[in-house]
């Protein structure tokens, strides 16, 4: 009950039964009266009031009576009645109490685990003003408390039994009072089930296979197997390999991709599923790296670098080719330097002097940060660097042999800054690997021009660059012949008694100054950096010795003579071998007259363009046959050879 004052003799009051709340206005002044009492007031929150009369001596009057189902403030107030014993406009509040049920408790969480077996504690909030009557614990399969429920009561702390291994269960809590129960507790879940097992190894065996094996968990009630799971990755949240087992302590895990680091870890099985994991450990497979054929790799491995193979190095296909592959993986930052790891092989049966060209093709697989690579020949010199792509022809080498070996080198071009870990720093099929010896004996090569003319020029210029010779045969056949000295001696001819030289009757030979040279202008075609435009060199090559004996004496060549490694010294070579021939004079052994009764098989096989070697006088005359003239009569068959003379290596 609550009273407020009001007038010199006034009082308003409001009770509460527990459910019913009264307004009432009290005066004690027997004089006092009210024709129309004007009251107001709120209850449940809704406003009262009304207008009343209060007679003489009234005592005491109930204003109103209200059902109060929940706690609240009340208010009364009246108007100004314009007597001294209930005074003017005046209110007041009271609260009024009524219980509810509990707050809803709090989880304190889930402890003491075993393999059936779970305690859950909680503790209490409010108790909605009455006093608590019981507390409820409850646990199940799933979230929404529809699977493998149980329902107990409970002081706070429950040890709940019979649950089922492998299994994460749910947990929450109640409480009730007078009212009624509160509601549930925020939910706590645990997984109930066997420790995990321990993983003891997981290493790599003789067969390729990564063998683990594991400890049995300290406890073992309800364990039918294991499950090994095998990943990718430390989180086992990409590519996952579960092998499901029976109650067995290792696994040979065959059939896993080379060259990557794989993980495990392994768990207990009961008839709930699979209880906790151990913690995992990791293993490289390293393949087996095959039939190299001599190739190994070189370079220092950086830090943080790992091979897919011990060699670094493995045999294996690209496409329908039998190829090398390089691979390699980092486990953490690091950068490699241009043109430090690669490959070699050391190349044998090499003939020195010849022309080899080395030459492969390379295919890009996945997305590995490397990706430009070169060819090369220790002491011989490098071809330009290529960015690999799925199929990829490597510029080739070409290099003329100083020994019998070569050392053949494959390398990374291109300086690698690798970020982090990542599975594909290198990874990339070397195919079509081959070292060709060139079929001609010159070290010349002819070199790429844009040159327009007619073909006779164009033969002309091939055939002045490198000393050969060209004609159209009675056939009709366009035909080479060679430098003289690239080809074979057909018969030697001398002056002097030889069982084995040929005999000729006659001979012109004499000091000729007709073809002395000893100042040449050339014009070495060819094309410029972009391949569009024809860019010459332009030379001048002299003899001063015998410009000061004998006057300058000139001649133009063209040629298109290549003017890189190997070749680059093929130009000058060709330009000195003439001067060297020609810029003294000597005797000119021009024709010899033969028998040819001597020897009707050799008569017979002779031809223009073929070599032989002519005796005369004490000196030797390496010699071309440029003309040939048949003089035949029933008596005599004589042959006038026509000759120039070999320039010699």
């Amino acid at each position: 009950m609550a009273d407020y004052g009001v007038g010199n003799r006034g009082t308003l009051r409001v009770t509460d039964d527990g459910s019913v709340v009264r307004f009432y206005v009290l005066c004690s002044d027997p004089q006092t009266f009210v024709g129309s009492y004007r009251w107001y007031g709120t209850v449940n929150g809704i406003g009262v009031g009304g207008t009343v009369s209060l007679g003489k001596g009234f005592g005491i009057r109930e204003l109103g009576a209200w059902g109060v189902g929940y706690t609240q403030y009340v208010n009364i107030g009246q108007q100004a009645t314009g007597t001294s014993g209930l005074g003017g406009a005046a209110s007041f509040n009271t609260y009024i109490f009524r219980p509810t049920v509990p707050g809803a408790p709090t989880s304190i969480g889930v402890d003491e685990l075993t393999a059936t077996t779970a305690r859950y504690r909680f503790s209490g909030t409010t108790d909605g003003g009455s006093a608590i009557t019981g507390w409820q614990a409850q646990c199940a399969t799933d979230a929404a408390f529809t699977q493998n429920v149980q329902t107990v009561a409970s002081n706070g702390t429950t040890t709940f039994t019979g649950l089922l291994p492998g299994r994460t269960y749910y947990f929450r809590s109640r409480g009730s009072n007078a009212v009624g129960w509160s509601g549930w507790s925020n939910v706590v879940s645990a997984y109930v089930g066997l420790p995990a097992p321990t993983l003891n190894t997981w290493a790599q065996n003789g067969t390729a296979h990564l063998v683990a094996t594991w400890s049995a968990p300290s406890t073992t009630t309800g364990l039918t197997g294991y499950r090994l799971q095998v990943a990718r990755d430390a989180n086992f949240s990409g590519t996952v390999y579960n092998y499901d087992l029976g109650n067995v302590l290792t696994l040979a895990v065959g059939g896993l991709a080379g060259g990557r680091i794989w993980y495990a870890r392994v768990a207990a099985v009961t008839a709930g599923g699979v209880n906790a994991y151990s913690s995992s450990r990791s293993s490289m497979l390293v393949l087996d790296a095959g039939d190299l054929d001599g190739w190994t790799r070189i370079g220092t491995k950086p830090t943080n670098i790992s091979y897919i193979t011990a060699e670094g190095i493995r045999r294996g296909v690209s496409g329908t080719n039998q190829a090398l592959w390089v691979e390699s993986l980092s486990t953490g930052a690091t950068s490699i330097a241009a043109d430090v790891l690669g490959i070699e092989k050391t190349a044998t049966g090499l003939i020195v002097g010849k022309t080899y060209r080395f030459e492969a093709r390379a295919s890009i697989a996945g997305a590995p940060l490397a990706t430009s690579y070169r060819l090369s020949v220790l002491t011989e010199g490098a071809a330009a660097a290529v960015t690999v792509g799925p199929d990829t022809t490597l510029p080739y080498l070409d290099f003329v042999a100083d020994a019998t070996t070569a050392v053949l080198r494959i390398t990374l071009a291109g300086a690698v800054t690798v970020p982090g870990a990542t599975e594909e720093v290198e990874r990339i099929a070397f195919h079509t690997v081959r070292l060709t010896q060139a079929v001609t004996d010159y070290d010349q090569r002819l070199r790429e021009t844009i040159y327009e003319s007619n073909l006779a020029n164009h033969l002309d210029l091939a055939c002045n660059s490198v000393g050969a010779s060209w004609y159209v045969g009675m056939d009709g056949v366009t035909r080479f012949r060679l430098p003289g000295s690239a080809l074979p001696v057909t018969a030697v001819f001398t002056d002097l008694v030889d069982d084995n030289a040929l005999h000729y009757v006659d001979v012109a030979a004499a000091y000729s100054t007709r073809s002395l040279t000893n100042r040449l202008e050339v014009t070495n075609y060819g094309v410029d950096a972009a391949r569009a435009n024809e860019e010459n060199d332009e030379l001048v090559v002299t003899s001063d010795p015998s410009i000061v004996k004998y006057g300058v004496r000139s001649e133009r060549l063209e040629t298109n003579l290549w003017s890189e490694v190997p070749y680059d010294e093929s130009l000058n070579n060709r330009l000195a071998e003439i001067l060297d021939t020609n810029d003294h004079t000597a005797r000119l052994i021009s024709s010899v007259k033969w028998n040819a009764q001597e020897d009707l098989a050799m008569a017979s096989v002779l031809d223009v363009g073929q070599r032989i070697i002519v005796r005369f006088d004490g000196t030797e005359q390496d010699s071309q046959i440029v003309a040939l003239s048949h003089d035949i009569t029933p008596e005599r068959w004589l042959i006038t050879l026509t000759l120039i003379g070999v320039i010699n290596d």
